[in-house]
């Protein structure tokens, strides 16, 4: 069992008094060999703002591109992560590499796969 907290925080959806973190956004790192995965979700989630600050996207289309781009990128706030890219495992890969390579235990990672052999089985 996990000792991860989320915390909500119910409140204005902007800023009421201009903050000294001005120009601020949230980065999400898009990692999928599928071009139209990156448009999907870029298209879907452009508008949203958390706590009265916009998403910024960056994009990498393989585990290695996903390192390099997470390298370069410390502050990223999470990581949506396709499972199956250049071999089945490539995102977990990636993963363990995020955990315990770069040390990176704050970013939030999103597993996710249009592979039907990836699918939880029902009872």
């Amino acid at each position: 069992m996990s000792d991860f907290k989320i915390n909500i925080i119910d409140g204005p959806s902007t800023p009421s008094k201009p903050s000294v973190n001005a120009g601020r956004s949230w980065k999400v790192a898009i990692i999928d060999d599928e071009t139209s995965m990156h448009q999907a979700t870029t298209l879907a989630l452009n508008k949203v703002a958390i706590l009265g600050y916009p998403l910024t996207f960056i994009h990498a289309y393989s585990g290695a591109e996903g390192q390099q781009l997470l390298e370069e990128n410390p502050d990223t706030a999470v990581v949506l992560l396709d499972v199956v890219m250049e071999t089945e495992d490539a995102g977990l890969r990636l993963a363990s590499y995020i955990r315990n390579e770069l040390g990176n235990h704050t970013t939030q990672i999103v597993l996710r796969t249009g592979n039907r052999g990836m699918r939880r089985k029902s009872p």
